[in-house]
């Protein structure tokens, strides 16, 4: 288990963040702060007491209670990268950090730090405390206290699991508690059984039919299948658990299946919801080393999940992803977005259109923009949000997807549906519709299609935000070409209605802390009742000039040089 989670966060293999660790110094969430409160100043019996005076690691006192962010502060409670340290490091460096967490008054006890104690902090730490102990052995010296608190640390997290929070946080606590009765042989103050039960009912709450988690954001359905593993390993073989390891595995498998349908051409998740890269566990590369089946991406140029509609094109370079599905779980919205049928796409391998990022989990402005629909490559109408999003994890109003539906034809892949984000403006109902005309006999091009049905006329924004190494440019022509230095051709975008166009400056948030400059190609247009804005998109710099028009029950796209007709699309509502 320890092995596997090695492969999990690869950036966690800096070597020298990990020496910087070991003396004091720590990086979370791209912020780095120097906690040690100086060798010099601990007494040299402090390396007696952790390892009788073998260890070349000088003992470290350390500020476990800093002056920043919760998250951070979260983050170094965790522990997460004592794995890494071992590995690759020292083992010692390891064991010195845990000293001096369990040395320090404020960390023995639950009652005196909010953060040390919090059940989703003690979730992260006692797996990688007891993985640690399990591939090295705990240093004699520190053996007794060590076995205390964990023992002390199982007692509080079985009596204070995260049931008011529920998903993910529920599901951790859950997860320590199995891999901690399986590395004490159930030696602990828990029922196995009631453990194992409450584990079956959560993994039937919170992985879907289609194998995503329900919390539907792409980093933590990648966690979540981590955690999933590893409940299957942690169970297997116990009695008490009955056939909870072949479910979890099962689970994981679905799961791991799901996690491969919407990746880039990069081996990448798209960043929609709380998403982040760099907490983005690998799973494909932790699966090959567990009990998971393996698959192959599906060789179909076109797929449709539940909540999700993707296009391929057959070098697998060109990519489209189309979310069709809720912002988030309805009653745990905390990690969703104002971004209902936001799209991101890649060309030629590169990603092209990307969601904005997550900055922080702070009450910041960056917090509240990273939220909001106009950070998504979606519609807007009359500036309001989709969904009023507010505080941190906070949603009110919300929309809710009405129907959705998918088909093809000889030479189109396509994908249509429907939400109510904007009843409250009187509108009944907003549609989308992606487009891939994809034929041997013409060039492969991208459309995107808006329109509302209500009364009045009403101000409609469509945004494409690109990935900071493009550049976007309007031609004379209306057209706006986008260039990258690594790429020719160069994708051409262009409106196939009537409205103004224009290149804003925007912000992409791929990680934690770090905010890169980057554009966005906006359309502003008034429209009324099934008035669409429309763009066509050319990943191969074509030039295929199409028109679209709505009839009564069909979206209809022909091609303008020729007037030949080429799909016409069925309007569900």
């Amino acid at each position: 288990m320890a092995d596997r989670r090695l492969l999990a966060w690869p950036h966690r293999h800096d070597r020298k963040m990990l020496e910087h660790m070991s003396s004091g110094t720590f990086t979370f969430l791209n912020e780095t702060r120097d906690l040690g409160v100086s060798v010099g100043q601990v007494a040299e019996t402090s390396r007696d007491r952790l390892t009788d005076g073998n260890s070349t690691q000088v003992p470290l006192k350390l500020n476990w209670h800093p002056e920043a962010p919760r998250l951070w502060r979260f983050h170094l409670h965790y522990h997460e990268a004592l794995l890494e340290l071992a590995s690759l490091v020292s083992v010692d460096a390891a064991w010195a950090i845990i000293d001096s967490w369990l040395s320090n008054p404020k960390n023995q006890t639950p009652h005196s730090d909010p953060d040390a104690w919090h059940p989703f902090c003690i979730s992260q730490r006692l797996p990688i405390w007891l993985m640690l102990a399990s591939q090295y052995g705990v240093p004699d010296g520190l053996r007794k206290r060590f076995f205390q608190s964990v023992l002390a640390q199982v007692q509080w997290l079985w009596t204070h699991l995260e049931w008011d929070l529920g998903g993910n946080h529920l599901l951790e606590n859950l997860r320590a508690l199995a891999i901690a009765n399986m590395a004490l042989e159930g030696d602990l103050p828990l029922d196995a059984r009631r453990l194992s039960k409450w584990i079956d009912i959560e993994l039937k709450k919170q992985v879907l039919p289609s194998g995503e988690h329900f919390e539907r954001t792409p980093t933590y359905h990648a966690i979540m299948t981590l955690a999933v593993m590893e409940i299957a390993d942690a169970v297997d073989g116990s009695v008490a658990a009955g056939d909870l390891a072949e479910k979890s595995c099962s689970a994981a498998n679905r799961m791991r299946e799901f996690h491969g349908t919407i990746l880039h051409p990069d081996g990448q998740i798209p960043l929609l919801g709380d998403s982040v890269f760099g907490e983005t566990p690998h799973v494909g590369e932790v699966a090959e080393t567990s009990q998971l089946k393996s698959s192959e991406l599906s060789s179909s140029s076109a797929t449709f999940e539940p909540d999700y509609w993707t296009w391929w094109s057959d070098n697998r370079k060109d990519f489209l992803l189309f979310d069709v599905g809720a912002v988030a779980c309805d009653h745990l919205p905390a990690h969703g977005h104002a971004d209902l049928f936001g799209l991101e796409a890649s060309i030629g391998g590169e990603r092209f259109l990307v969601d904005t990022g997550t900055y922080d989990y702070d009450d910041s402005p960056e917090r509240q923009a990273s939220r909001s629909t106009l950070s998504h490559n979606t519609l807007a109408i009359d500036g309001e949000d989709q969904c009023d999003v507010w505080s941190r994890f906070r949603m009110g109003r919300r929309g809710h997807v009405l129907w959705k539906r998918a088909g093809k034809s000889e030479t189109s892949r396509w994908c249509m549906a429907a939400h109510d984000a904007y009843r409250f403006l009187g509108i009944g109902e907003t549609i989308r519709t992606a487009i891939v005309i994809d034929d041997s006999s013409l060039e492969t091009t991208w459309l995107i299609v808006d329109w509302f049905t209500g009364p009045g006329h009403h101000d409609l924004i469509s945004t494409l935000q690109l990935e900071p190494n493009w550049k976007a440019t309007i031609q004379t022509s209306g057209e706006v070409i986008c260039e990258n230095a690594e790429l020719e051709p160069q994708p051409r975008i262009r409106m196939l209605t009537e409205g103004e166009l224009s290149i804003e400056p925007g912000v992409y948030c791929p990680d934690f802390g770090v905010a890169l400059p980057n554009e966005s190609i906006v359309a502003a247009a008034i429209r009324f009742e099934r008035e669409p804005v429309a763009w066509q998109i050319c990943p191969g710099g074509c030039e295929l000039n199409l028109s679209i028009r709505l009839s009564n029950n069909e979206l209809i796209v022909e091609s303008v040089d020729d007037k030949g007709e080429i799909l016409r699309v069925p309007i569900l509502s």
